[in-house]
């Protein structure tokens, strides 16, 4: 994982990318990126002495990207910052890391490290920029503005119940960060909240698992392990071993959700392949129109099937290349 640092960075001059050539002062930059602004000050400055940004003076003054954000790589700024993420350090701390004095840790940390980097030189700003565009159209679509009382408080325009948007995209595209974001609107919004989100724990040493995590009572069950990765693209497709006892407790959590203003169903997708019997069973709750709004997310291939079934549903494609960020921390299990 990279820094805090670079983090910031990557927030702040997503947030840059965004302003169209506008200079931004620090201070109102780091409200949009949602950064400390002394720290960010610091960071700015390192990333102007890199030719990666500008720091503009005067009353007009401000922060400018440097060049073209198409042109500027995740790894550029994790190389401007330091970043330990793509520094030859060895991960136990027996330095120096070398293929000639191996430690325990050290084939692992350097296939994820090459895949790592790999991913940071082909990512951009422009991508992450999309991606934070996305996230804002998500917001400004799906309204949590008060309606009037005799109607029910949904989402998307007085009394409007029932609901659904598809969310759609690659692999790594943001489905679920998407939701996680609509979801925290809802809440501040005092909205009810219910559904699962997945994540995967990739702990090395054992296969990766599948975790859902219950949005109403942050309860987390881990609903299937990973056999294999087949496809062209590690992980784009993915064979699963899944817990027939975990399955039940996803339906049933759903189910046991609603009624609600936001149902979030974020397992069609990745169950779709080999659990198709729990998505007829997870489709069929969401037909009952018993929520304000249901987010549901679906790989592109199966989007057409949804809208056969739900004819006014919206249709959210998200396409950045951004790979997948939630990690989960251990929980309460099902």
């Amino acid at each position: 994982m990279i820094s805090q640092t670079s983090s910031y960075a990557i927030r702040s001059l997503s947030a840059l990318a965004r302003q169209s050539g506008t200079p931004v002062p620090v201070g109102a930059l780091a409200d949009l990126a949602s950064v400390p602004s002394p720290f960010l000050g610091k960071i700015m400055s390192l990333l102007a002495r890199r030719k990666i940004v500008i720091n503009r003076r005067g009353k007009r003054g401000g922060c400018v990207l440097a060049r073209d954000p198409s042109h500027i790589t995740l790894y550029d700024i994790c190389i401007a910052l330091d970043d330990p993420a793509v520094q030859s350090t060895c991960l136990l701390g027996s330095e120096p890391c070398s293929d000639d004095r191996a430690c325990p840790a050290h084939a692992f940390w350097r296939g994820h490290q090459t895949k790592l980097i790999a991913f940071l030189m082909t990512t951009t700003i422009q991508d992450v920029a999309r991606f934070d565009d996305a996230v804002a159209h998500a917001r400004a679509t799906l309204s949590f503005e008060p309606t009037a009382p005799q109607a029910m408080e949904t989402i998307g325009g007085p009394g409007q119940v029932g609901a659904v948007t598809i969310i759609t995209g690659p692999v790594g595209g943001g489905k679920t960060t998407y939701c996680e974001q609509v979801v925290r609107d809802a809440r501040e919004a005092g909205k009810s909240v219910g559904g699962i989100t997945l994540s995967i724990d990739d702990t090395p040493g054992r296969p990766s698992e599948l975790v859902a995590i219950d949005l109403r009572t942050r309860s987390r069950c881990v609903v299937g392990r990973r056999r294999a990765a087949i496809g062209p693209i590690p992980g784009e497709v993915d064979h699963w071993g899944f817990d027939a006892v975990a399955m039940e407790w996803v339906i049933r959590t759903i189910r046991d959700a609603c009624p609600c203003d936001v149902l979030v169903v974020d397992t069609i997708g990745p169950i779709e392949i080999e659990q198709q019997g729990v998505v007829a069973d997870l489709l069929e709750i969401v037909d009952r129109r018993d929520f304000g709004r249901a987010l549901v997310t679906s790989s592109p291939s199966n989007v057409d099937s949804l809208i056969d079934r739900w004819p006014n549903a919206t249709v959210i494609t998200l396409e950045p290349k951004l790979g997948p960020t939630l990690r989960w921390s251990p929980g309460q299990g099902c």
